[in-house]
């Protein structure tokens, strides 16, 4: 299974960087920039959201497969719904 996901072995470099970048401000953000617990969990709590929302849009924005495209499809015009229709 593991075979079909991993088109090359770049592709597990290139996961496992991102992790370990990911990582590494996380820490940052915990243990230098935060000057109590409280700043520090919110600043933790950003950078999650933000790698989620990038997430979300990278795949929006590159669907691998024709099944991959059109559940995004249906996600972002529920997203766009929710945008567009505030008050």
């Amino acid at each position: 299974m593991l075979q079909q996901m991993v088109k090359s072995p770049w592709d597990l470099v290139n996961v496992g960087f991102t992790l370990a970048l990911h990582l590494v401000f996380v820490v940052m953000g915990f243990f230098v920039f935060a000057s109590d617990y409280k700043t520090a969990c919110l600043n933790v709590g950003l950078q999650t959201l933000g790698i989620t929302i990038g997430w979300w849009i990278g795949m929006l924005i590159s669907p691998s497969s024709s099944r991959h495209q059109s559940d995004m499809a249906t996600v972002g015009k529920a997203v766009t719904a929710f945008v567009i229709s505030r008050p």
